[in-house]
């Protein structure tokens, strides 16, 4: 659904979304209130990044095994790279995912 209007030099002018090209100036105020609201709202990104960052593969500071197993397993590296895969770095993504996908239906919500 576009949204169209015709200028006075007789050009037309279509936006997606049927976003109006015209609004009051409280409009434009709220919309961007409501999207500032929207993205500080957002920690669930943040905290995904951090968990990723904090639980690196490799990192010697962290025992992650022993976080997420509750033992230390120093004998298998490919069991230990594809538990690190699934239960760390798949569902973050999954949660960064989530959340830019949130973040644009919010966007495109307050526009309108």
């Amino acid at each position: 659904q576009n949204s169209c209007t015709e200028r006075a030099d007789g050009e037309v002018i279509c936006l997606p979304f049927g976003v109006p090209i015209r609004v009051g100036w409280d409009v434009t105020f709220a919309q961007f209130i409501a999207i500032i609201l929207v993205l500080v709202t957002q920690s669930d990104t943040l905290s995904a990044i951090q968990a990723i960052i904090t639980l690196r593969m490799g990192a010697e500071h962290v025992q992650w095994e022993t976080i997420i197993q509750g033992v230390k397993n120093e004998n298998n590296d490919r069991k230990t790279w594809y538990i690190w895969l699934t239960r760390i770095l798949f569902p973050n993504t999954m949660k960064i995912l989530q959340n830019a996908i949130v973040i644009y239906a919010s966007f495109v919500s307050i526009v309108q």
